[in-house]
């Protein structure tokens, strides 16, 4: 039995099952017949499918919202800081992304947000700061920031990995 597409929750034993009972449809509806007329194949339960196909999206695709599960819960509102931001960096082809969430009762307003080139630092409402090293080099002056539902993304476009060399004039003696 393969897994995880075709497991108890399925209506098929296996792929073999499941290609042979859509062939069977597809001839029977070119021929003009009832496609399920007569059939000793049970259709599948349009409901258990959608079900089904539900479950498996939720076990292989994580919700990028849900990745922040339980962060900052250890922080309460006057205690917030001293490591416990809990940062979340990531990289796309161009941009190093950095999310963080805020404890529910403090104002994303009282936040500071500064970027470096190598880091980000979190000015907090108590003047506490937070530090959280990036994982590349970015360029500061085009870095943007987003607040919504509780968490806070910033978006920094990567530096370029090149070294800059100039050739420079040597004076031979």
């Amino acid at each position: 039995m393969n897994k995880p597409f075709f497991d108890d929750n399925f209506p098929f034993l296996n792929q073999q099952s499941f290609t042979s009972y859509v062939n069977d449809l597809i001839q029977k509806s070119l021929s003009g017949q009832n496609a399920l007329n007569g059939s000793n194949l049970v259709p599948p339960d349009p409901q258990s499918i959608s079900q089904y196909v539900n479950e498996i999206l939720k076990k292989t695709l994580p919700d990028p919202m849900n990745s922040f599960a339980g962060m900052g819960k250890e922080a309460s509102v006057s205690g917030w800081g001293a490591g416990k931001i809990q940062f979340e960096n990531f990289e796309t082809h161009q941009s190093v992304i950095t999310r963080f969430r805020v404890p529910a009762g403090v104002n994303p307003q009282d936040i500071g947000v500064m970027v470096g080139a190598g880091d980000v630092r979190i000015r907090l409402p108590d003047g506490g700061e937070e530090r959280n090293p990036l994982p590349r080099r970015v360029r500061v002056e085009d870095s943007k920031a987003v607040y919504k539902d509780g968490v806070f993304e910033i978006r920094m476009p990567k530096e370029a990995e090149d070294e800059h060399y100039r050739e420079i004039f040597v004076k031979f003696s």
